[in-house]
């Protein structure tokens, strides 16, 4: 590269140490302890930073009533709302209903669970009606409540259901903006399981069925099922519970959990901490504090650079840290954002580090190589680090370090070249 005077620069390969232009930069970039030269690299310490985001995407409160702010919004639909009429299905009248086309437009994304049974005060039936007469079942007034419970054995009632499954997916599974789906179509609420006196339990091989369908169809959600371990293990699915307080069947680092609360307490935090959860569903909110044992913790703990003059060659290693109460729950991966001194975004370049491979209480080193000779006008570079949403493709990660130079994209260390 040659500088701004057109006077060639010595082609030596030589390590720049990190440079304040100006005390804004100085605050900006107050994320680093220090920088030094050592076995030919720049290396930056980054400030441990207790700071931790409550509120960041896929992750945290999923309120039933969107007008909570929350970031997601639990959704569930009965198959008597999908498709009042064989093959004909109501998203004009579903999305009118629960706004899903303005909760997109906001950015928020959704829990959704999809029924067949959704037990209430009053008898009643949640499947179509052109569906109960082409079917058995059994209306049930029991301790679940009062409704419907369809024989899910049935070879016709699986057939429709894949169709119904198929045009979900058609119109909400190009992308992730149903972020976690827990699989609820078999029993009440969706929980695998009836009543004593309507069954002695579901095969697993009949629920494989249904399950499958939502595996073949929605490749950009996060699928969970009721507490049902074999679907976790065979399968890799996560684990939702439609009651917190029942307790969760098996619990592992690389998985995703849900979890809902069903009336007001003071305190849950017993029943939260250690359980990895990713978010929880609640018609009510709670306080604030509930959530720091929910989510994902992402950090840069490590990092540093290395340049060549005479290429315009930029090698930078990063150390991510995942430290929370659960894994990124998404294959989203981190972006390297190469900033000029006065703050304008030059390059960005995916890091090829799915997130989600990190467990908590782990650590994941990347390291990319990046050809700055076209900026040979530019002396300072920020290096800076954020996550892309796939739907907005804006920074949306809160990172758990100081350094924002804008929303959602963190300094982590700047080199001359």
């Amino acid at each position: 590269m040659v500088s701004i005077m057109g006077n060639k620069i010595p082609k030596i390969r030589r390590i720049i140490f990190f440079t304040s232009l100006s005390i804004a930069f100085i605050i900006i970039c107050a994320a680093i302890i220090s920088v030094f030269t050592a076995g030919g690299k720049t290396i930056f310490y980054i400030k441990p930073n207790e700071f931790h985001p409550l509120r960041n995407p896929l992750m945290g409160y999923a309120a039933t009533n969107h007008i909570s702010g929350s970031d997601l919004v639990y959704v569930e639909v009965t198959w008597a709302e999908l498709e009042p009429s064989e093959g004909v299905y109501d998203f004009k009248g579903i999305n009118a209903k629960y706004e899903l086309n303005l909760l997109k437009l906001a950015g928020k994304r959704i829990v959704f669970r999809f029924l067949s049974d959704r037990p209430g005060d009053t008898e009643h039936m949640d499947i179509p009606l052109w569906l109960y007469e082409q079917i058995d079942g059994e209306y049930y007034d029991n301790e679940y409540g009062k409704g419907f419970s369809p024989d899910y054995d049935n070879i016709k009632l699986m057939k429709h259901h894949e169709n119904a499954i198929k045009a979900l997916s058609d119109e909400y599974g190009s992308d992730n903006f149903f972020a976690y789906i827990e699989i609820g179509s078999v029993g009440h609420n969706g929980s695998f399981e009836t009543s004593d006196e309507i069954s002695a339990g579901i095969d697993k091989y009949i629920l494989e069925n249904y399950v499958e369908d939502y595996i073949n169809n929605f490749k950009h959600s996060i699928l969970l099922t009721p507490g049902y371990s074999y679907f976790t293990e065979e399968y890799g699915l996560g684990e939702y519970n439609p009651n917190i307080e029942d307790g969760f069947s098996d619990f592992s680092d690389n998985k995703c959990f849900g979890a809902h609360i069903l009336k007001e307490s003071t305190d849950y935090s017993g029943l939260i901490n250690g359980n990895h959860l990713s978010y929880i569903v609640s018609d009510f909110s709670l306080p604030e504090e509930t959530y720091e044992n929910v989510g994902y913790l992402l950090k840069v703990t490590e990092a540093y650079a290395e340049s060549d003059r005479t290429t315009g060659e930029l090698t930078v290693s990063m150390t991510f840290s995942s430290e929370g109460a659960a894994a990124f729950p998404a294959d989203w991966e981190p972006v390297l954002y190469i900033v000029n001194s006065r703050g304008k975004t030059l390059v960005k370049f995916p890091l090829n580090l799915p997130l989600n491979s990190i467990e908590p209480g782990k650590t994941a080193e990347v390291k990319k190589t990046i050809n700055l000779a076209a900026f040979s006008n530019e002396y300072t570079f920020r290096l800076c680090v954020g996550v892309q949403d796939p739907i907005t493709d804006k920074p949306c990660v809160a990172f758990a370090m100081d350094g924002e130079i804008s929303e959602n994209i963190f300094n982590f260390g700047s080199v001359n070249m």
